[in-house]
Protein backbone atom coordinates (compact mmCIF):
# COMPACT_ATOMS: atom_id res chain seq x y z
CA UNK A 1 0.00 0.00 0.00
CA UNK A 2 3.10 2.46 1.02
CA UNK A 3 3.78 1.96 -2.84
CA UNK A 4 1.32 2.69 -4.67
CA UNK A 5 0.48 6.29 -2.61
CA UNK A 6 4.28 6.87 -3.93
CA UNK A 7 3.21 6.01 -7.51
CA UNK A 8 -0.07 7.99 -7.10
CA UNK A 9 1.57 11.20 -5.71
CA UNK A 10 3.93 11.30 -8.60
CA UNK A 11 1.40 10.64 -10.68
CA UNK A 12 -0.67 13.89 -9.19
CA UNK A 13 2.46 15.98 -9.82
CA UNK A 14 3.02 14.54 -13.12
CA UNK A 15 -0.40 15.41 -13.71
CA UNK A 16 -0.40 18.70 -12.06
CA UNK A 17 3.37 20.09 -13.95
CA UNK A 18 1.98 18.90 -17.24
CA UNK A 19 -1.31 21.07 -16.92
CA UNK A 20 0.29 24.08 -16.46
CA UNK A 21 2.36 23.35 -19.68
CA UNK A 22 -0.57 22.45 -21.65
CA UNK A 23 -2.27 25.78 -20.38
CA UNK A 24 0.89 27.68 -21.11
CA UNK A 25 1.52 26.17 -24.44
CA UNK A 26 -1.01 27.81 -26.27
CA UNK A 27 0.19 31.67 -25.41
CA UNK A 28 3.34 30.36 -26.29
CA UNK A 29 2.12 29.21 -29.87
CA UNK A 30 0.41 32.41 -30.70
CA UNK A 31 3.76 34.26 -30.15
CA UNK A 32 5.67 32.78 -32.55
CA UNK A 33 5.10 33.31 -36.18
CA UNK A 34 3.43 30.67 -38.47
CA UNK A 35 5.64 29.99 -41.97
CA UNK A 36 3.43 31.51 -44.97
CA UNK A 37 4.93 30.11 -48.36
CA UNK A 38 4.19 30.94 -52.53
CA UNK A 39 5.77 27.98 -54.50
CA UNK A 40 5.58 27.07 -58.44
CA UNK A 41 6.53 26.08 -61.38
CA UNK A 42 7.99 27.57 -64.62
CA UNK A 43 7.69 25.00 -67.99
CA UNK A 44 7.84 24.68 -71.55
CA UNK A 45 4.26 24.38 -72.69
CA UNK A 46 5.41 22.47 -75.65
CA UNK A 47 2.58 19.62 -76.41
CA UNK A 48 -0.04 21.38 -76.71
CA UNK A 49 -0.23 25.25 -75.17
CA UNK A 50 -2.72 25.49 -72.77
CA UNK A 51 -1.26 27.33 -69.91
CA UNK A 52 -1.67 23.80 -68.16
CA UNK A 53 1.94 21.59 -67.71
CA UNK A 54 0.90 18.47 -69.35
CA UNK A 55 2.92 15.02 -69.30
CA UNK A 56 6.32 15.62 -71.47
CA UNK A 57 6.38 19.24 -70.94
CA UNK A 58 9.92 20.28 -69.10
CA UNK A 59 9.95 22.45 -66.36
CA UNK A 60 12.76 25.42 -67.32
CA UNK A 61 15.78 25.30 -64.70
CA UNK A 62 17.58 28.45 -64.07
CA UNK A 63 14.80 31.04 -64.54
CA UNK A 64 15.21 33.67 -61.65
CA UNK A 65 11.79 34.73 -59.92
CA UNK A 66 11.25 37.89 -58.07
CA UNK A 67 9.67 38.57 -55.05
CA UNK A 68 8.32 41.54 -54.05
CA UNK A 69 6.03 42.54 -51.06
CA UNK A 70 4.72 45.13 -48.15
CA UNK A 71 3.50 43.10 -45.23
CA UNK A 72 0.88 44.20 -42.97
CA UNK A 73 3.16 46.06 -40.62
CA UNK A 74 3.78 48.49 -44.03
CA UNK A 75 7.38 46.91 -43.88
CA UNK A 76 8.69 46.58 -47.89
CA UNK A 77 10.66 42.92 -48.72
CA UNK A 78 12.07 41.51 -51.83
CA UNK A 79 13.44 38.28 -52.48
CA UNK A 80 14.59 36.30 -55.47
CA UNK A 81 15.13 32.91 -56.20
CA UNK A 82 15.88 30.39 -59.15
CA UNK A 83 14.11 27.20 -60.71
CA UNK A 84 15.83 24.01 -59.94
CA UNK A 85 16.17 21.68 -62.50
CA UNK A 86 12.57 20.55 -62.83
CA UNK A 87 11.72 23.93 -62.99
CA UNK A 88 10.25 24.87 -59.34
CA UNK A 89 10.85 27.61 -56.97
CA UNK A 90 9.38 28.13 -53.40
CA UNK A 91 9.41 30.86 -51.11
CA UNK A 92 9.19 30.39 -47.63
CA UNK A 93 8.81 31.77 -44.08
CA UNK A 94 6.74 34.78 -45.35
CA UNK A 95 5.06 36.55 -43.07
CA UNK A 96 1.52 38.12 -44.15
CA UNK A 97 1.44 40.62 -46.35
CA UNK A 98 0.83 41.36 -49.79
CA UNK A 99 3.31 39.85 -52.28
CA UNK A 100 3.81 39.78 -55.83
CA UNK A 101 5.31 36.94 -57.80
CA UNK A 102 7.13 37.40 -61.87
CA UNK A 103 9.48 35.90 -63.68
CA UNK A 104 12.45 37.87 -64.69
CA UNK A 105 12.02 37.99 -68.85
CA UNK A 106 16.13 38.58 -69.39
CA UNK A 107 16.60 35.12 -67.75
CA UNK A 108 19.34 33.48 -69.64
CA UNK A 109 17.00 30.13 -69.54
CA UNK A 110 14.18 31.78 -71.44
CA UNK A 111 16.17 32.76 -74.56
CA UNK A 112 14.08 31.95 -77.34
CA UNK A 113 10.68 31.69 -75.64
CA UNK A 114 7.45 33.71 -75.12
CA UNK A 115 5.60 33.79 -72.12
CA UNK A 116 2.17 31.51 -72.61
CA UNK A 117 -1.16 31.29 -71.81
CA UNK A 118 -0.38 31.84 -67.82
CA UNK A 119 -0.44 35.29 -65.74
CA UNK A 120 2.83 37.17 -66.56
CA UNK A 121 2.72 38.03 -62.99
CA UNK A 122 0.27 36.60 -59.60
CA UNK A 123 -0.53 38.97 -56.38
CA UNK A 124 -1.11 37.13 -53.33
CA UNK A 125 -2.01 38.31 -49.81
CA UNK A 126 -1.10 36.17 -47.42
CA UNK A 127 -2.85 35.99 -43.77
CA UNK A 128 -0.49 33.71 -41.28
CA UNK A 129 -0.37 29.82 -42.33
CA UNK A 130 -1.47 30.89 -46.04
CA UNK A 131 0.60 29.11 -48.67
CA UNK A 132 -0.14 29.63 -52.77
CA UNK A 133 1.53 26.71 -54.49
CA UNK A 134 0.22 26.86 -57.99
CA UNK A 135 2.31 30.11 -59.41
CA UNK A 136 2.48 28.87 -62.44
CA UNK A 137 4.24 30.46 -65.58
CA UNK A 138 4.45 29.03 -68.83
CA UNK A 139 6.26 29.43 -71.92
CA UNK A 140 6.21 28.61 -75.46
CA UNK A 141 8.77 27.74 -78.31
CA UNK A 142 11.90 25.70 -78.83
CA UNK A 143 14.35 27.80 -77.16
CA UNK A 144 17.87 28.86 -77.57
CA UNK A 145 19.60 28.06 -81.12
CA UNK A 146 21.97 25.68 -80.84
CA UNK A 147 25.32 27.09 -80.76
CA UNK A 148 27.03 25.29 -84.12
CA UNK A 149 30.23 23.21 -83.75
CA UNK A 150 33.80 25.36 -84.38
CA UNK A 151 34.41 23.23 -87.59
CA UNK A 152 30.53 24.74 -89.06
CA UNK A 153 31.98 28.39 -88.17
CA UNK A 154 34.92 27.39 -89.82
CA UNK A 155 33.36 26.20 -93.56
CA UNK A 156 30.54 28.12 -93.40
CA UNK A 157 30.80 31.35 -91.13
CA UNK A 158 33.66 33.99 -91.29
CA UNK A 159 36.44 31.20 -90.96
CA UNK A 160 35.90 30.19 -94.53
CA UNK A 161 36.45 33.74 -95.75
CA UNK A 162 39.69 33.94 -93.25
CA UNK A 163 40.95 31.18 -95.18
CA UNK A 164 40.57 32.19 -98.03
CA UNK A 165 42.16 35.77 -97.46
CA UNK A 166 45.30 34.09 -95.83
CA UNK A 167 45.95 32.20 -98.65
CA UNK A 168 45.47 35.28 -100.80
CA UNK A 169 47.73 37.15 -98.37
CA UNK A 170 50.42 33.78 -98.35
CA UNK A 171 50.28 33.54 -102.58
CA UNK A 172 51.35 37.33 -102.88
CA UNK A 173 54.58 37.18 -100.44
CA UNK A 174 55.47 34.22 -102.09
Amino acid sequence: MKNVWRLGRKSLVFSFVASLLLLALPLTAQATPIADSISGVVWNDTANPNGVQDSGEPGIPGVIINLMGTLNDGTVTNATTSTTTDGAFDFTTLTPGEYEVTVDPGSPSLSGLTPGQTANAYVYTLAAGDSFPNAIFAYEGTGTDPIPEPSTMLLFGSGLAGLVGWRKWKSKIA
